[in-house]
């Protein structure tokens, strides 16, 4: 596990946005009052990845996404930009699919398009019309071979397993909780 020390906190650093901006000890004059910064204490390559934990003292915040060019950032001048769910864990209630639901993925950066390969729990939102608006939901039991198999209620008055394949233009796109 790769540790770092924080030997500075900006004076902007910590606000009510849940966002942590990071930054090695080479942070510019501009960027010092928005970060926190930090020196690795080992020599270990830092790697975040989906899954993982986050660790600030005793407190341990799982990791849900990471950028594609998070890890090499912060292994070469200790940056990264850090964003805490407000509730994790949490899918909201919603009656109306396509003004409710999926707004409040997207909102939240818990939104992934159609061509994913989606993990059991996801959201799915189907496109019955081809228009682009998604009307009706399901949750993701799994996803094999390409096919993603899904449990809806109300599918010909009654809760079933259905599938369809990857990418299928049934789907709309995945509301991705914070489990």
């Amino acid at each position: 596990m790769t540790e770092t020390e924080i030997t500075q906190i900006g004076k902007n650093a910590i606000n009510d946005e849940n966002i942590l901006v990071l930054f090695g000890e080479s942070v510019t004059p501009d960027l010092l009052d928005v970060s926190i910064v930090q020196k690795t204490i080992n020599d270990e390559p830092i790697v975040l990845e989906k899954g993982g934990q986050l660790i600030f003292g005793d407190q341990a915040y799982q990791v849900i996404g990471v950028g594609p060019l998070a890890n090499q950032n912060l292994n070469e001048i200790g940056h990264a930009t850090v964003f805490f769910q407000k509730e994790a864990g949490v899918i909201p209630k919603f009656a109306h699919c396509e003004f409710q639901g999926k707004p409040w993925f997207i909102a939240n950066g818990q939104w992934m398009d159609r061509n994913c390969e989606p993990e059991p729990g996801y959201i799915i939102f189907f496109d019955w019309g081809g228009d682009g608006t998604a009307d009706h939901v399901g949750i993701v039991e799994k996803c094999e071979n390409g096919i993603v198999y899904t449990i809806e209620g109300n599918s010909s008055d009654a809760c079933k397993q259905r599938s369809y394949p990857v990418g299928s233009s049934k789907i709309n796109g995945y509301g991705v909780p914070a489990y």
